[in-house]
């Protein structure tokens, strides 16, 4: 199956870049599919997960720490779109 890309690790503290933009999750309700992501500058937004996973240009930081003041130390290792 071309062009596939497999599965998303989303986790609370997990940092992504969206439109050139890093953004870290901040707090998962997966019973909700919901989730709220926080920007460096510390905007807020509410989305659900479903729509974070059909990002086309949604990518793991697994260097967020250094750069995204927002992402914290909980930041998964990188896991690459598989």
């Amino acid at each position: 199956m071309a062009g596939r890309r497999g599965l998303l690790h989303v986790a609370q503290g997990s940092a992504f870049l969206l439109n050139g933009v890093g953004w870290t999750v901040e707090v998962m309700e997966p019973q909700h599919g919901r989730l709220t992501l926080v920007h460096a500058d510390g905007h807020r937004e509410s989305r659900s997960i479903r729509w974070l996973v059909h990002q086309p240009d949604a990518r793991v930081l697994s260097e967020a720490v250094g750069r995204f003041p927002a992402c914290g130390a909980a930041v998964d290792a990188g896991r690459p779109w598989r």
